[in-house]
């Protein structure tokens, strides 16, 4: 992935979204890497990445899931506007990364956002200011969604640099990249597998791109 750009990583779930994710924060120091959870708890992610052979010992998690944040504003307890813990979780976030600066973020999933905004133009412009924060303050950023198709998932893409798509299907998994801004990528679906080692990618042979050993006569 090039530096100080934004990735979605989307698929349905039990897809490895979050295994993906996790093999890009331990691909460089740990200690510089942070995971930023909207929905499981450290504990239980913590636990999981473990028991896929991905121990998480060094990286930095961020629980900033619906409810964790206390808002002093009474009105909000009255009327539970989750547009206000939406913002609340954007500020958050920024605070925390422009404190400890870490180089590789993980955002596990951005589709909880959806659920704390009033409107699609609200998501949209809270994504958009997080994505290019983040990116500006020196991070390269991976985050996840469901595959939905409600429009409100459909505009990630665009606010995206690279979109990896994740699917289960009756021959096995299947990886798809559809857009790298600042590189060229191998097209088509590649299998891959989730185990206890996390996530073993299948490159698809693509003609022209592979060759056999020449056997020279004698």
């Amino acid at each position: 992935m090039i530096p100080r750009r934004a990735y979605l990583v989307r698929g349905g779930p039990g897809t490895g979204k979050t295994t993906l994710g996790i093999h890009c924060l331990l691909a460089g120091p740990h200690s510089e890497s942070l995971f930023i959870t909207l929905g499981e708890a450290e504990e239980q992610l913590r636990f999981n990445a473990e028991r896929s052979g991905l121990a998480m010992d060094n990286v930095a998690v961020l629980d900033v899931s619906p409810g964790q944040l206390s808002i002093a504003d009474s009105t909000y307890n009255l009327l539970e506007s989750w547009d206000v813990e939406g913002n609340a979780i954007h500020d958050r976030i920024l605070d925390y990364v422009r404190e400890h600066r870490p180089k590789r973020i993980l955002i596990d999933s951005l589709s909880q956002m959806r659920y704390l905004s009033a409107d699609a133009f609200q998501f949209r412009k809270q994504i958009l200011s997080l994505l290019r924060t983040l990116t500006e303050e020196g991070a390269t950023v991976i985050f996840t969604s469901e595959e939905s198709d409600d429009g409100d998932e459909q505009a990630l893409p665009f606010l995206s640099d690279g979109v990896i798509s994740l699917e289960p299907t009756a021959h096995g998994r299947l990886c798809r990249i559809t857009k790298f801004r600042g590189s060229g990528f191998a097209e088509g679906a590649h299998f891959y597998q989730l185990d206890e080692n996390g996530m073993t990618l299948h490159p698809r042979l693509i003609p022209n791109h592979f060759s056999a050993p020449t056997a020279i006569a004698k």
